[in-house]
């Protein structure tokens, strides 16, 4: 199916042509038969770089052109900003496209927030939902990326999210966007949407397991091969410490040729804080051998510097946790994953499947490679097998809820409460009926005892007060009641 075949308006067509696209991929197309442009809700659950940001663009479209307004959800800040880069090409329509990611209490807000397009992290949005839900009245589609993280700890925001606006504004348009996962049926029907599941993606991978005691040389051996044909490498480790341990060993053992661009970024990379700090430093001598380590300790410049050097070549191999590995458009042509496990708080266990598929998704950069390499470091014979067998053969997990955590289920409570979204406990309960927690275990017994115990014991901190009035109850404000409304 061509650019051309679909029903869009001529100046969104040109802004797409002038992206390089003329065709849909197969998935895509899909999305599309499926009734995404027709206003249905829909899932998208497809691999890395198999397009779905598109697929999200051309829903937009269609609801700009009838005079509505889209939300763009992601999980991570670096994701909102890079989002807003791309999008904000629709300005040249006329459109008016927003980022908010701040911590600013959203009650603030005085005017309208002038928007066509917004693009929010999720815990800003539910922010601005819950102080000034009025901002949203004109919005036709609700997109949310990176959804299967629903199943993480930040996971609760992203259904209660879904859940308000679909109580909220009954004709809005959901979009969900999401790796491969075992339950995406679950998702569909739970969103009343169509299901668009695929394993297609447009570059071929390969996924192998090299074996050796020494895993710093195993690594070296790859990333030398792939740099000599013209590739870039990320390493996948397990922490902060051992993504900077790692870049420096490589920076000293590679000894990349320093370019004169690089001394630039080194300068700015000591720059970013009014006084360098050891980690600034270390990054710094990383940087001008041609490597970097990438995570969560870094500044937001810091990490930017890396990333644009990385995507323009001059950087040839970064040293990152997992976390780079959701939803940033950062491929490379080969992909290693040194540590298979992750400590946690019991021990070492291994990875989920579906972190493993999000990491080796950025191999293979679309437009530049024919193919890409997975690489995972094994240990011993018997532990490439097991890998080969779970990893490479196996299938991502079903998600599930983590809302029916107690204290995070207390804080969501007390906020759809204090915001008065919901105004009495039967109101409470059938709100979380809908989301994707009370899908998933049912309105039964043990449910309702949970939520009943979660209210009383808020009331019992003075949070929430329950008065009677005609046989039901209602929720009444108090001054802590209030001030709880903008969490």
């Amino acid at each position: 199916m061509k650019l051309n075949d679909l029903p869009l308006g001529e100046e969104f067509t040109e802004i797409l042509r002038g992206g390089g696209i003329e065709e849909l991929y197969p998935p895509q197309i899909d999305a599309v038969e499926s009734g995404v442009l027709d206003g249905k809700n829909l899932v998208l659950a497809t691999p890395t770089a198999s397009g779905k940001t598109l697929v999200a663009e051309l829903a937009i479209s269609k609801v700009l052109e009838k005079g509505k307004k889209a939300i763009y959800v992601v999980p991570l800040r670096a994701l909102a900003s890079e989002k807003y880069q791309e999008f904000k090409k629709y300005e040249r329509l006329g459109y008016r496209v927003k980022i908010q990611v701040g911590d600013l209490d959203s009650s603030k807000y005085r005017g309208r927030l002038d928007f066509d397009i917004l693009i929010a992290t999720s815990e800003k949005c539910d922010s601005i939902l819950r102080s000034r839900a009025d901002l949203f009245r004109d919005v036709g589609i609700l997109v949310m990326d990176e959804i299967h993280l629903i199943t993480t700890d930040r996971g609760p925001v992203y259904e209660i999210l879904i859940s308000k606006f679909k109580r909220m504004f009954p004709d809005i348009q959901v979009l969900a966007l999401s790796a491969t996962i075992g339950n995406a049926f679950e998702l569909a029907d739970w969103l009343d949407a169509e299901l668009v599941q695929s394993d297609w993606r447009p570059v071929k991978l390969t996924e192998t397991v090299v074996v050796g005691t020494d895993k710093l040389k195993e690594m070296e051996r790859v990333i030398i091969k792939s740099i000599g044909e013209g590739g870039q490498v990320l390493v996948f480790v397990s922490s902060r410490r051992s993504a900077e341990s790692v870049a420096e060993k490589l920076s000293k053992s590679l000894n990349f040729a320093a370019q004169k661009k690089l001394d630039e970024i080194k300068n700015r990379v000591l720059k970013s804080l009014p006084s360098p700090t050891i980690q600034c430093e270390r990054l710094a001598k990383c940087v001008r051998k041609g490597t970097a380590f990438h995570h969560a300790g870094i500044t937001n410049e810091q990490k930017t510097l890396v990333e644009d050097a990385f995507k323009e070549g001059l950087i040839k191999v970064i040293t990152a946790t997992p976390t780079l590995a959701f939803g940033i458009n950062l491929p490379s042509r080969v992909v290693i994953i040194r540590d298979m496990k992750r400590y946690s708080g019991y021990g070492s266990d291994y990875i989920p499947v579906l972190e493993y598929k999000q990491m080796v998704g950025r191999a293979g950069r679309p437009k530049y490679d024919d193919s890409g390499q997975a690489v995972m470091v094994a240990a011993t014979d018997d532990e490439r097998d097991f890998l080969v067998e779970n990893y490479v053969l196996g299938e991502p997990e079903p998600i599930y809820s983590k809302l029916g955590v107690e204290p995070v289920l207390r804080f969501h409570v007390l906020a759809a409460v204090a915001s008065d979204f919901t105004k009495s406990p039967e109101g409470l309960l059938e709100f979380l009926k809908s989301t994707f927690f009370g899908y998933q275990y049912e309105m039964d017994e043990e449910f309702e005892d949970l939520i009943n115990r979660v209210v009383y014991e808020l009331k019992d901190w003075d949070f929430i007060n329950i008065i009677k009035k005609n046989d039901k109850k209602f929720f009444r404000k108090n001054k802590t009641y209030e001030t709880a409304s903008r969490l």
